[in-house]
């Protein structure tokens, strides 16, 4: 659903001072002290707070990750509101369309260093619990004065809006995805649309479509994709935990899969030429394996 009422703001700094701009911006070192300053200081605007909880999530670099995530945080804690939609441009397939996103949706497509974290982060603090404001928005002017709006979830607005070149979807956009699925998203529901009057009253609703039709949609419009590695990573992960039927169960199915490979190698029931794999499989101490299998993620609390 889309409320007809929804504010969707600009993107602006209205009170913010040029020097915390700079430092969510470029991230330099010399004005982290005042950056907090000034957002403890209670001197700003419920805009502003917002304005600085968006660059603060999508800016982050390794240089300053945990020194920009505490100002997320305390960003956060100061009640910038993490399901605020913003305007963000204009439908690169149809200029006429304006598109809309929030910090969550900006998040999953830039896909910076420390993503899940601030995924993560964003998430704790609110980010995706009221259902209206779930998904970023492309809105169509029709001829006859109606507008249709058209919701992707982060999944989705993820995958149609990354650009094209070898950078698209790194590794980073995997790590992002296993944290949104982690955190709840739907597989389901990934695109759907509603016809709305000048008045704002919805008049008909369109179709609701899974990610794996957002998928192909992608191909559609970028058939060397095929040749993506981290993309096919992403699909082969959309594939298994449909399959499984949740993320949770994915996930236990992955380890239940490690220690079955591990049973086989102890056999001389299955083999590896990977010197390090074939190491740890065959290893007799449980207690190396267990550490192993800890840098996998935990099932998420169902």
């Amino acid at each position: 659903a889309v409320s007809s009422s929804l504010p969707i703001w600009t993107m602006s700094q209205p009170d913010v001072p040029s020097n915390v701009v700079d430092y969510l911006k470029y991230g330099g070192p010399e004005h982290v002290e005042e950056a907090r300053q000034w957002l403890a200081s209670k001197h700003h605007s419920q805009k502003s707070l917002i304005v600085v909880m968006w660059y603060a999530a999508t800016c982050i670099r390794p240089s300053n990750a945990e020194s920009m995530l505490r100002f997320l945080r305390l960003a956060l804690a100061s009640g910038a509101n993490p399901d605020q939609l913003f305007h963000v441009g204009h439908d690169p397939q149809i200029p006429a369309n304006t598109m809309s996103s929030g910090v969550l949706s900006a998040v999953s497509l830039e896909a910076p260093y420390s993503a899940p974290r601030v995924i993560d982060l964003l998430i704790r603090w609110g980010a995706g619990a009221t259902p209206i404001r779930r998904q970023s928005l492309v809105t169509q002017s029709l001829s006859d004065g109606r507008k249709k709006i058209q919701c992707y979830s982060h999944l989705a607005y993820m995958i149609l809006n990354a650009e094209c070149g070898p950078h698209i979807f790194t590794k980073q956009h995997l790590e992002v995805a296993h944290a949104l699925l982690r955190n709840g998203e739907s597989l389901d529901s990934a695109y759907s649309s509603v016809v709305r009057d000048a008045q704002g009253d919805a008049q008909s609703t369109g179709r609701s479509e899974p990610i794996e039709w957002v998928l192909g949609e992608k191909e559609r419009l970028e058939p060397s994709l095929a040749n993506n590695a981290n993309y096919l990573a992403f699909k082969a992960l959309v594939r298994q935990v449909r399959a499984a039927g949740s993320y949770r169960s994915y996930v236990i199915e992955q380890r239940r899969t490690c220690a079955l490979v591990r049973h086989l190698a102890i056999h001389d029931r299955a083999t590896t030429r990977d010197g390090v794999l074939n190491f740890l499989a065959r290893t007799g101490e449980r207690g190396l394996f267990r550490r192993v299998m800890s840098y996998l993620p935990p099932p998420p609390v169902p």
